[in-house]
Parts: structure tokens; sequence; C-alpha cells
């Protein structure tokens, strides 16, 4: 059928849905074509299937597999928006990204540059590593499916070989409807990018023929063509499955040796060979095998030697004793971030992994370190037994091993012995560490207080309230003990903010603990943090309160929650520098790669700062790692409202609801999504279950007046600021950022003046 006829035929059966406007081609699976989408008014891509695939489909099920696909929602996979049929032709629409695809760039200009080519690599990576780990298998990799815009690059058509695979009406083993196999017979992909088990026709394909294909495309984006190229179909089918690709083209001096180890590794053909998973690849490209920077393609310098250590396991089922044995892994962290030649895991990524079964070296991969201690701890009556052992996690070496029997005042002397002999072992300087280690406390009892009390704080629920009982026995016990104190201005502090208390009931008492912890312990981060953080939401001295932040950043150790708070607090909230908010958040993150909160603290400071690049990304990455948390689902929501995402934003908004226990200030949120859509009858219905509430129940008078911004009642929405700034509401000092959507509309009434006075004058 020639294209006008085609065009013809398929826009009769869209009727006034879309709007074709032209032809873009295609492929062996479907005709391509530029719409615009009616109803909304957006350029879309539309994509019809051809006859011979669609042969023997159910519709049907192609469209629910269709629905089920775009919920993949990442920023190098473009999503999927909607599906039907054309005279018994599947179609499915996308968004039209404005740049070119990958196929394009290489046929104008063969191989890219090596720092060019890692940029493009490591995003079509982390699109694979989202989708497998949502249990979705491309098939069909390869350049013309990877879209160049800006400076990034996005991975089309995922799901729709699982699309298809479902749909088939009959299947039958080894046949034309096998699950790896179109209506004709030909396995799905195209044949330069196939992995073995695809040309082979196996019907077991998983993840890792994708990283095959990813293989392929890295060899071309390298060398300037696929690894089987001037072939016959049948010729290159077969290649892939016998014979290995030449390595002379991937030998040249600016291709790191690493990298082009890694493509190969990516291209054995058996896929238990391959690296196991798209995180893997990702992990080796950004720890030395193919760490290039786009502009100079040089390798960076790697550290001289990295530690992550695990959580000690508790041999005892009492949970207090496993919170001390949560506390002594804590200390070994401490005192080995302390080494100056040494790289320490994050606690956060660190501790993700306690109780899973996962071995040494995907650990060491995921952390991207060299050496792993593990150890355990026994406590009977006043006896301790703590093991521990350093492994190599290459190759599983035990390079040092110990066991401490002593008494339990004798636990912090053990943890310093213990970060002592891990130095010596891998020849690093003490550095200050040969001075030895103070103990935080003289008590055992107040220690274990201090750690479950923050378990629970860091909980951000009603379970703060039993954490500030425990940060008070902890002090009762060792009056001296800084750390305590700080925990305990912490939790008093978070109680008021987060609205579970009015803020004049706790705050002074949240000031002295956070002056006396910095008393007691002038050189510890945390204790600096708890001081800077009263200061940020209450002492009304913006350029002290900054200051504050300054001296937590440069004293002691920094924990992720410091360097988080600082770059949102000191540098976004305080000082208004958002740029090097993200700066100080991404470092966090660096630090410690697995905690969902430092991810999550750089999609609220990516918004602030106007960047969208990597932000939903980050945001992700947060909900992920964080998982039914509140806060990871907030800032997802907050990133697809900065993108425009407006559907999905509201969506978001509804599951942050649910993790917040229906909490004011999600509440809120989502009566500003209901407002961006139009829909102010939603927000005005929340803002009367939240005014309703108000009359048994505490609900912060802040986020209630940013609901009644929402449901256009403006004069309710002043008089609910002054209230906020009366009872000391702290949330109220985000209405000033004018960056932060929602309050905008509060800007034109003529009382907001005199508001936003008093807010700066805080």
């Amino acid at each position: 059928m020639i294209a006008t006829e085609l065009l013809d035929q398929v826009q009769r059966s869209l009727g006034t849905s879309y709007t074709l406007l032209r032809e873009l081609g295609g492929g062996g699976m479907s005709r391509v074509f530029l719409a615009e989408e009616t109803a909304l008014g957006r350029m879309v891509v539309l994509k019809v299937m051809s006859p011979h695939l669609a042969q023997g489909l159910s519709v049907d099920r192609f469209t629910r597999e269709i629905r089920l696909a775009a919920r993949l929602q990442h920023p190098h996979i473009v999503p999927l928006f909607s599906a039907g049929e054309v005279d018994g032709l599947p179609w499915y629409t996308m968004p039209y990204i404005d740049g070119e695809s990958l196929r394009a760039r290489l046929s104008r200009q063969g191989e890219l540059p090596v720092g060019e080519a890692v940029a493009v690599l490591r995003d079509i990576a982390r699109a694979l590593e989202y989708a497998h780990a949502h249990d979705v298998v491309h098939r069909d990799i390869k350049p013309e499916n990877v879209l160049l815009s800006g400076n990034s690059a996005c991975v089309a058509d995922f799901g729709i070989a699982k699309a298809v695979n479902a749909a088939r009406t009959s299947v039958e083993p080894g046949g034309a409807n096998d699950a790896s196999l179109t209506g004709t017979g030909l396995s799905i992909g195209t044949p330069a990018y196939m992995a073995p088990e695809q040309a082979a026709g196996l019907g077991d394909v998983d993840h890792r023929a994708d990283l095959y294909s990813f293989g392929c495309i890295a060899y071309e984006l390298l060398s300037g063509r696929p690894p089987f190229s001037n072939r016959s179909v049948q010729a290159m089918m077969m290649a892939h499955m016998t014979e290995k690709p030449s390595l002379a083209r991937l030998r040249r001096a600016e291709i790191p040796r690493t990298l082009s180890d890694l493509v190969i590794c990516c291209l054995a053909k058996e896929p238990n060979e391959r690296p196991s998973s798209a995180l893997a690849v990702l992990t080796a490209m950004d720890s030395g095998a193919a760490r290039v920077t786009p502009s100079s393609g040089a390798l960076s310098p790697e550290p001289a030697a990295s530690i992550a250590v695990l959580p000690f396991e508790s041999m005892s089922a009492d949970k207090d004793n496993e919170y001390f044995a949560d506390g002594i892994t804590e200390e070994i962290i401490n005192a080995l971030t302390q080494l100056p030649t040494l790289r320490v895991a994050g606690r956060t990524s660190s501790f993700s992994f306690k109780g899973t079964k996962h071995d040494l070296p995907t650990i060491a991969e995921k952390l991207n370190v060299t050496t792993i201690l593990e150890g355990s701890v026994r406590r009977s009556v006043n006896r301790l037994r703590i093991t521990a052992q350093l492994v190599n996690a290459g190759d599983g070496y035990h390079l040092w091993s110990e066991r401490y029997d002593r008494e339990l005042t004798d636990v912090f002397t053990v943890q310093d012995e213990i970060a002592k002999a891990i130095a010596s072992r891998l020849k690093l300087s003490l550095g200050r560490r040969g001075e030895g280690v103070k103990p935080p406390t003289v008590s055992i009892e107040a220690y274990e207080l201090f750690i479950k009390g923050r378990v629970l704080t860091y909980k951000l629920g009603h379970d703060i309230f039993e954490g500030i009982k425990c940060f008070q026995g902890a002090v009762a016990l060792d009056e001296r003990f800084g750390l305590a104190h700080a925990g305990l201005a912490d939790a008093l502090t978070l109680s008021a903010y987060i609205g579970l208390v009015r803020p004049g009931d706790v705050i002074d008492r949240a000031h002295a603990a956070a002056k006396r912890a910095v008393e007691l312990a002038p050189d510890s981060a945390d204790c600096h943090h708890a001081l800077a953080l009263w200061m940020t939401l209450y002492g009304g001295d913006r350029d002290a309160a900054f200051a504050e932040w300054e001296r937590a950043m440069s004293v002691g150790v920094q924990s992720t929650e410091v360097r988080c708070s600082y770059a949102i607090w000191g540098l976004g909230l305080l000082a208004q520098r958002w740029d090097d908010g993200v700066k100080a958040a991404e470092a966090a993150v660096v630090a410690d790669p697995l905690s969902g909160y430092a991810n999550s603290i750089v999609a609220l400071t990516k918004i602030f700062a106007r960047q969208s690049d990597g932000l939903l990304e980050s945001a992700l990455r947060g909900v992920e790692l964080e998982g039914p948390l509140f806060w990871g689902h907030w800032s997802l929501q907050r990133a697809y409202h900065h993108v425009g995402m407006h559907d999905a934003a509201l969506r978001q908004a509804a599951v942050t609801l649910g993790a917040s226990g229906r909490h004011p200030w999600a509440l809120s949120e989502l009566a500003v999504e209901h407002a961006t859509v139009g829909d102010y009858e939603a927000a005005d219905a929340i803002f009367s279950e939240m005014s309703a509430r108000s009359r048994h129940e505490l609900v912060s008078p802040a986020p209630l007046a940013l609901a009644a911004i929402c449901a256009r009642r403006m004069d309710e929405a002043i008089a609910l600021c002054h209230r906020a700034i009366d009872e000391r509401d702290a949330y109220i000092q985000w209405s000033v950022v004018d960056r932060w959507d929602g309050w905008g509309p509060l800007y034109a009434h003529s009382g907001w003046p005199a508001v936003k006075k008093r807010i700066l004058a805080w």
C-alpha cells in the first residue's frame, strides 16, 4: 500500500482523535506517522503494526499490555501514551522527541568520540536497569530505537515485544507463534543486534539478551559498525551464535582497555557469561571500566582503597540487641571514615543489604568498593563477643579476621581496634585516627537508647514521640552525651515542623538541647546540624543559621543526613543558592548511592534550581530505594509537576497521600495538583476536609493556607498565613520561595506584601 493511501486509511479509522501530518518512515515491524493528538494539542508519534506482525494477534490483549507498559516512567525511556486498532492492525502512540535517532547520528558521522559514546551508553544502560527491574525486556535494542535530544538519550518501544508475545492467540513451542518469534516465524529483534539465543529462536530470552544488544550498539559507537556487518541476514544470525567479534577495531589508543573489555563481556555467547544486570554494566562504567568524561575522554583516577561495612549480625533474638549491633556497625563506619585515604560506603547504602541474601561480589559491585567488612555481635549480660572479617570482594579472599571477647564497657575500644587493624591490613595512613577513639558516652545503656531513638525519629511519623523518650532516657543516664542531646533537639524540632505538636510547646526545649549538644561535642557535625536546623526553622537569624550549617560541614564526619540538610536548608532555603544545593545533594548520593533520601533531595533541589536534566531519574530512584516512605513519593510528585507531566503528578499525589496516612502536607499537595489541572472543586473539597479536621485535631495552618489558595479562597489563605506566622509554623517559609509551585496565585492578592514582609523578618 502506497504511503498516501495508508495515511488516508489510518486517518479515517482514527476519526478526529488524531490528525496525521506525515509519515516518518518505519521498518519491518511498523509504519510510523507524526500526528497531533486533538484533545491535548500535542505532537505524538503513532506507530501502526505491520500486517505480517499483527497476524494472529489479539488486539484487546495487545492494548491491555500497552497500558501496562505505559506505566514505565523514566527519564531515559520514551513513554507509551495510548493504543488501539486500525482495521485490525494494532497501533500505539508515544511523545514526539525533537532530535534525531542514534542511527541518524551514526549515518552522519560514523563512530562517535569516546566520551560522547560513553554518555549515550550510560543513558541506555540506565533505561535498561529501570525496565528490567520492572520485568520488561526490550528484545530489540538498536540505534533506531535510541533517540537523542539535547544531551540525553532515550530508548523507545519498551514493552512492545512483550505486548506482541502476550497478544498471541495461540502458541506452539518452536512454531510460528512461539514467544520468541513473530507471526512469520522470524525472531523478534534486528539481526545486526540480536543475541545468540534470539537468533536461535529460543523461548527463554531474558534481560541478558538486551545486554548483548547493548554490547552490539557499544561496539558500533566505538568502531563505526556493528560486530558482524556486510553479511546476509542468515550469515549475520549465524555469526552471532558462533563467531567472536573482532577485537582489533576496539583497540584504538583512545578507547580505554577496560571499556573495550566491558563491551566484549556484553557480547559473550552464553548469557551467564555476560554482566549479571544493567546495573552491573553501569557500576563498571562508573567505577573505572569506562570512567570517561565527554570532554576529554581521559580516565578518572581511582581511589586507593574502598570499603563497605555491612550491618553486623546480632546473634540474639532480642530487638534491643539488634539496635546495639547496628550501633556498633555505625561507630565502625564513623571510625573508618576518618581514615584519610579510605573511601567508605555510606551508612544507608551499606544498611540496605541488611537481612538480604546478596553475595559479596554483588554487594561490592553495587556499592563500588573493593573490600567488605562483615561480622557479628553476641551479648551476654556484661560480656561481649564481636567477630569481624575483612574480605576482598573480587575473589572472596579473607584479608583479616579477629574475635574480640571483652567486657561490655570495652565496646568502643574494640571499634577503634577494628579500624586500626583494617588500616594496617590495607596499608593505609591512620591520620588523626592514630590518636584513638573518644567514646561518645560512658553508658552502654544510653548508647542503645540513642541508636533506637534515631531509628524512630527518622521514620518522621508518630514514632517520633517514642524517639524523644529514648533520647530523654539517654540524657538521663549520661548528661554529657552530646549526640543524645542532638538527637533530642532534632526530634523535638521535627515534631513541630511536620505538624505533630504545636511549635510553641517544644521549640524552646529543642533549642536548649541543641545548644547543649554543641557545647558538649563541638567537633561533631551531627551536633552542629541539630543547632543549624533549629536556627533555620525557628531562630530568626538567617545569617547566623547559615554560618552554623557551614560549621556542620567543616567538622567531624558528615552523615548523609547532614549533607542533605545542608543542601536543601542551608544552601537552598537560607542562601537561595539552589545550583550549589544540587551539587551538595549529588555529593551526598556519591557518598551514599543507595540512600533513597539523598536521591529525593537531589530531585527537590533540582526543582528549585529549575534543572530538568536527570530530575525524574533521581526522583524515581528515591522512591525505588525509600519504598513506602512519604518523602520519596512527595519528591516524585513534585518532579512530575515540574516537567509538566500533570496527570502523572496527580496520580502520584494520591499515592503520596496514602503513604503519609492523609497527612495535611500531602492533602495540600493533592490540592495543588487538582488546581493545576483546573479541578478547583476537588481542591475545595480537600480544603473542607482539612478545615473540618482542624476543629478536633492539630492541622498546621501553613498547609491549610496552601489548600485554600488551590480552592481559590484567597482571603482565607491570607488569614491562615498570618496565623501560621503567629503560631511559628515554619512550613510557611516555603511560601516566599517563588520556585515552589502552588503559592504563586496568592502573590497578586493585596494582602500578600504584608505576609511576605513578616515571613522575611521571621
